[in-house]
């Protein structure tokens, strides 16, 4: 198995990993990172290029992605697929998931402890984090990263390539549209277009 990235949220994706007993034949991938930056802690060994993906690929096609910028994620995720990979979700262990009418697309990260309630769907490459709440009849786009500690609370609509920071809360029956970005601790009180960046409480655009 192969997981996109190095740094930051790979580390994170890598305990669930442990966890669930799949780090035999792990290895990361980073372009970003200098060549010299051979191996992961000492064990894992990470690949800099995609002709090195290709030949893990053709050993294990199954890949997972733990970079946190949406659209990075969609445009290298897209990548692999071109070059035979099969995107799949992580999923830790005490994460809390309902049994009814619940829909997880392909690549998904639910972190630890998350909480998705029943009648919700979560979209294609999208990061539940630690502690965040995704309530009944709500649905996540694709390419989304839901921070710690948010809340998503019943019957919200979330676009595609959306943030949300850490604590934020968005209320019942919002519409958030697509490439939006809301602020850390900001409380969503009224529908959000596409494209536009809002913080504070309640929160506002700022662009």
């Amino acid at each position: 198995m192969i997981v996109i990235g190095a740094k930051g949220h790979a580390k994170e994706v890598l305990t669930i990993l442990q966890e669930n007993g799949l780090i035999q034949d792990l290895v990361f991938f980073d372009n970003v990172t200098k060549p010299k930056e051979e191996m992961l802690y000492n064990q894992f060994r990470i690949l800099h290029t995609f002709d090195g993906v290709s030949e893990e690929l053709l050993r294990s096609p199954i890949f997972i992605s733990a970079i946190g910028n949406p659209t990075a994620r969609e445009k290298i995720v897209s990548r692999f697929i071109q070059l035979g990979g099969e995107y799949t979700s992580v999923i830790a262990q005490n994460a809390s998931i309902g049994d009814f009418d619940v829909r997880i697309e392909d690549g998904c990260n639910i972190m630890q402890n998350a909480c998705i309630s029943n009648s919700t769907c979560i979209g294609k490459g999208s990061i539940i984090n630690q502690r965040a709440s995704i309530h009944h009849d709500s649905r996540i786009g694709d390419f989304c990263d839901i921070g710690p500690n948010a809340s998503v609370l019943g019957r919200v609509h979330i676009g595609n390539f959306v943030s949300l920071g850490a604590g934020v809360i968005v209320l019942p029956d919002i519409k958030i549209g697509n490439h939006v970005v809301i602020g850390a601790g900001a409380v969503v009180t009224k529908d959000v277009n596409d494209n536009v960046t809002v913080v504070g409480n309640p929160a506002k655009p700022i662009n």
